[in-house]
């Protein structure tokens, strides 16, 4: 009986505990946030869209899988935003990176983009994969973190940040004396740079294959 009462138990925390991500064609999405700043990108050539906003992705790619900066594009109103830039874990972006070719199963990929500003409370954009494919393509909400910095890659769990309930707010602390009460229950690029799992060679990173 209390064998069949931990096995419950222990099936419910893992079930809390279920990834909160977002299928992507070679992986899955941990996050999404737009920002109308605009981070730093080494070598970056290509103008900004007026009026835009900044799209950044972070993914964790699936074993055996690379990623390539002209893969994917986001569609708004029938012209294509593809990838600026491409970056491994905190590594700043720099857009002669044009490949990831050989993910640790630690990294987290980040992937930015540049599209126009959507308007509405929910801030969503379909992310394309550039070559021909019979995938469906999931819309992914985004966070708006207005003029902020993106947060790093090492502040995003491994289990993602996608669509998972906020944080419950802290309970008030008691008045001195009195016992709390026990808390409520709630239910085309030029030719450029390749990086390595251990760090830059001599060529471009974002495409997932």
């Amino acid at each position: 009986m209390y064998r069949l009462l931990f096995l419950l138990f222990f099936s419910a925390l893992i079930l809390t505990a279920a990834d909160k991500t977002v299928p992507f064609r070679s992986g899955k999405i941990l996050s999404a946030q737009i920002s109308t700043r605009k981070p730093e990108i080494a070598s970056d050539k290509q103008k900004d869209t007026p009026g835009g906003v900044w799209a950044e992705i972070i993914v964790k790619l699936n074993p055996g899988r690379k990623l390539g900066s002209m893969d994917y594009y986001i569609e708004v109103d029938g012209k294509k935003y593809f990838c600026r830039a491409i970056a491994r874990n905190d590594d700043k972006y720099d857009a002669d990176v044009w490949e990831i070719s050989d993910p640790l199963d630690s990294d987290k990929i980040r992937i930015l983009f540049n599209p126009p500003r959507t308007s509405g409370d929910s801030i969503e954009y379909e992310i394309k994969f550039a070559f021909r494919d019979t995938i469906p393509y999931p819309k992914v909400t985004f966070k708006n973190i207005e003029s902020e910095k993106f947060t790093p890659a090492s502040g995003i769990p491994a289990e993602g940040v996608m669509g998972g309930p906020a944080p419950a707010p802290a309970a008030p602390a008691a008045p001195e004396g009195e016992t709390p009460a026990p808390a409520e229950e709630k239910g085309a690029p030029e030719a450029g740079k390749k990086q390595s799992s251990i760090g830059r060679v001599s060529v471009k990173d974002v495409s997932a294959v």
